[in-house]
């Protein structure tokens, strides 16, 4: 669990999705992967609507799992945002 409420796997995640080993020191804080991906368009919001925060995502009693799915959401969207192009859409349609 504490790789989860620590940011490890986020912050690892970011890193190699953004390419930017920064991401990694311990210096970084899940924070910093939630200010990543507003940067890059990509809105972390629970289940309300609300904005996850880096507190809701450092909590471990009770673990907020929403908050972390929410999270996990956003690194697959920025994945998938760096992986597919609209030219390589279009490539691969014609």
């Amino acid at each position: 669990m504490m790789g989860l409420t620590g940011g490890d796997f986020y912050k690892q995640a970011a890193s190699k999705i953004f390419h930017d080993g920064g991401l990694i020191n311990a210096t970084s804080s899940i924070g910093a992967v939630l200010r990543m991906l507003s940067s890059a368009g990509i809105e972390v919001r629970e289940t309300d609507g609300t904005h996850v925060t880096e507190a809701s995502l450092e909590m471990d009693n009770p673990l907020r799992v929403q908050s972390h799915l929410a999270l996990i959401d956003g690194l697959m969207a920025a994945h998938i945002k760096d992986v597919i192009s609209i030219e390589r859409v279009v490539k691969s349609i014609r």
